[in-house]
């Protein structure tokens, strides 16, 4: 990438472009056109949550893109200087170039004096068959590859066991202070009724 705008990728000698979305309707777009076929069913929160938090000025995303072609995407929450990843994706004929590392690097890097950007992966300690614990696994080495550490934080919303991860920097925040602020998270795009009955955390939420 140069001067966080393009990517430059080698390997078909195209530029690739970074792009921050600035109307609803091309979140709107993706999320009918993608984040459905990307993401399981109990993983997709309803686009009207997902509204409510961009009119709050809290749902930034992001898109790769190939002159129009989008390859890759990145939705996140945040609460001022801190993020949580909330949906990433990309194309699948585009995955094992480098893309996403790339992107997401560009993606942390766009935010201004970023605290933390969480990004929860599935435990591989949790995996049903060694297949999909080697998924995980290797789910945790891209991440590592892209900036992120381990917190130690287990969480496990809607049923689905979480390893919290964290992009590196300096000056990394106290385990209980991401801790809280994840719990902070889910409580603010959640009815409470639905957080109190489907979020759970290794310690408890204060």
């Amino acid at each position: 990438m140069s001067n966080g705008k393009e990517v430059r990728e080698t390997k078909d000698s195209v530029n690739l472009t970074v792009k921050k979305l600035i109307r609803f309707s091309q979140v709107e777009r993706i999320y009918a056109s993608r984040l459905q076929q990307d993401f399981a069913p109990d993983e997709i929160r309803s686009l009207r949550l997902i509204r409510k938090s961009w009119d709050r000025g809290e749902y930034p995303c992001y898109g790769l893109y190939d002159g129009r072609r989008l390859l890759a995407y990145a939705f996140l929450v945040c609460k001022g200087r801190r993020c949580v990843l909330d949906y990433f994706a990309v194309s699948e004929e585009h995955r094992g170039e480098g893309l996403g590392s790339a992107f997401l690097k560009e993606v942390t890097a766009r935010i201004p004096d970023a605290e933390c950007v969480l990004v929860e992966v599935e435990d591989p300690d949790e995996a049903q068959d060694e297949e999909a614990r080697s998924l995980r696994l290797r789910r945790i080495a891209f991440y590592r590859r892209s900036g992120f550490y381990d917190t130690g934080i287990r969480s496990c919303p809607f049923g689905v066991d979480y390893c919290i991860l964290n992009a590196d920097s300096e000056n990394r925040l106290p385990q209980a202070e991401l801790r809280d602020f994840y719990c902070a998270m889910y409580r603010s795009i959640l009815p409470r009724r639905i957080f109190e009955a489907n979020f759970r955390i290794k310690d408890p939420c204060r």
